[in-house]
């Protein structure tokens, strides 16, 4: 089993690490590496690029660098089912963050948990995590139940990778870059503090699942979609949050929940059969009259969902094609929905519970329904 230890945080002997567990890139299968570093500024590259069934750190051995200014990367392609099982990089009262890369090509393989912690009242790095994730049915077996129950409230729990202060710490600025193409993937990311960015989300192929946390202030989320049948999830608790969503293609469902104030939702449908629009969601099969009288004046319905709990808030919607619905619930004062449905046979149901709230709404097309309940 190929391996490394350095607790000497000198370059020459972070060197030796990633040499050492360079040795992995033989053309075989079953191969297994992990790393343990301590001090700043070291270096590991794990590269197995062939053979099936190879595996990166261990739920009891992780590939783990503790210490400010380390740097990560892992690249497993050229066969399937292969596991990158832990990663963790922690730092305590640093003005430095780690960054990890990942990058696995193949079909069935595992992402169980890549964790960036920080710690430290006086703690001001930034942590980078990049992930590429090319191939059908990646990390399926990581979640007992999948996100299936709606990515919305699973997706932090899942917690596939992880970024931020966990002990409560001034922990800030934490970037994610997570780009999955394939099918039948599943994927939690939490990420925890101020600042921080998951930009961008991409998922390209079908029936995917996502779910995005955000513990924090002044977090912004930018998610794109394209493909069908996929499951997006985003919750942002704090204050002056923004989501971007793009959906492109059909029969896509997601959610937005923001409980905070000065809030803002984008979303960029282009497609049919989106949000609620699979039947799943309810109320009623999802909507009719008057978006069924606002889907029944602010009944709990999640999928298709944007809601923000909070003050002076903001959603933009715009949909083009045909058969989406949406809800929207605005539970606060000052509240703003804009929105903008082009096509046929779309719905929204609209509820704003609070004063100086305003909608604003276009319809282009037949049989296009909207609900407001003020």
């Amino acid at each position: 089993m190929p391996g490394s230890r350095n607790t000497s945080g000198s370059a020459g002997a972070a060197f030796l690490a990633a040499a050492l567990l360079a040795g992995t890139q033989a053309p075989a299968d079953d191969n297994a590496a992990w790393l343990e570093q301590d001090g700043t500024s070291n270096s590991a590259e794990v590269l197995q690029q062939s053979g099936s069934r190879n595996e990166a750190g261990r739920d009891d051995r992780p590939m783990q660098q503790s210490g400010a200014g380390n740097r990560l990367y892992i690249e497993q392609g050229g066969g399937n089912g292969n596991l990158v099982a832990s990663v963790l990089q922690d730092s305590i009262n640093s003005d430095h963050g780690n960054k990890a890369s990942v990058t696995m090509t193949g079909k069935r393989n595992e992402l169980n948990i890549l964790s960036q912690v920080t710690q430290g009242s006086d703690a001001a790095g930034r942590n980078t995590a990049e992930l590429v994730i090319e191939g059908d049915k990646s990390n399926t077996s990581a979640f007992t139940a999948g996100l299936n129950d709606f990515a919305l409230d699973a997706g932090a729990e899942a917690g596939t990778i992880r970024q931020g202060a966990f002990d409560g710490g001034p922990d800030h600025g934490n970037t994610l870059d997570l780009r999955v193409e394939g099918s039948r993937t599943v994927f939690g990311v939490e990420q925890i503090g101020t600042g921080n960015i998951a930009k961008p989300l991409t998922i390209t192929g079908d029936d995917n699942e996502f779910g995005l946390v955000q513990d924090g202030d002044r977090n912004k989320v930018v998610a794109g979609i394209t493909g069908n049948g996929n499951i997006l999830g985003v919750r942002q608790l704090g204050f002056e949050n923004t989501a971007e969503i793009f959906v492109e293609d059909n029969d896509n469902t997601f959610g937005v929940l923001q409980n905070g104030a000065g809030n803002l939702v984008s979303l960029n449908i282009d497609g049919n059969n989106n949000g609620q629009a699979d039947g799943t969601g309810d109320p009623d099969a999802i909507f009719a009259g008057a978006a069924l009288d606002a889907a029944e004046a602010s009944s709990p319905f999640e999928r298709g969902m944007v809601k923000q709990i909070g003050n002076s808030n903001s959603v933009t919607h715009r949909v083009t094609g045909w058969n989406n619905a949406f809800g929207f619930l605005q539970d606060g004062s000052d509240n703003e929905i804009v929105g903008l449905q082009d096509g046929h046979t779309n719905q929204a149901a609209v509820v704003q519970i609070g004063s100086d709230n305003a909608t604003d709404f276009t319809q282009i097309g037949a049989f296009n329904i909207v609900g407001v309940v003020q």
